[in-house]
């Protein structure tokens, strides 16, 4: 993944998928890899906001924000590079999907 300032591309790693799914590959490998390739990009695009911004409080919302795995993930990671900035999350059943929020803000907006 290439991530530059607060852009991000994830051209290298589809590409990457793309070329495994043309023969047998174990789907959960490809699960867990695809998992760790967006917490780990993330991470690095948080810690390039935080540097560049100063903000300290960051509230993590979306249906990727449900999964628990990312969540513990950039925990581990802020805490690893010492990022003086705070995560937060709501209950991961609150986070199921932007779709919800954006549907609600069209709905309020009619």
């Amino acid at each position: 993944v290439s991530v530059r300032g607060l852009s991000v591309s994830f051209a290298g790693p589809e590409s990457h998928a793309q070329r495994l799914m043309t023969k047998p590959y174990d789907k959960a490998a490809m699960a867990a890899g695809v998992e760790e390739c967006i917490a780990k990009t993330l991470a690095r695009l948080l810690r390039n906001a935080v540097a560049e911004t100063g903000c300290q409080d960051i509230l993590m919302v979306g249906g990727v924000m449900s999964n628990t795995y990312i969540r513990s993930y950039l925990k581990t990671y802020f805490k690893k590079k010492r990022i003086r900035a705070e995560l937060y999350y709501p209950e991961a059943v609150y986070s199921p999907d932007n779709a919800v929020g954006a549907a609600y803000t069209a709905w309020l907006k009619r």
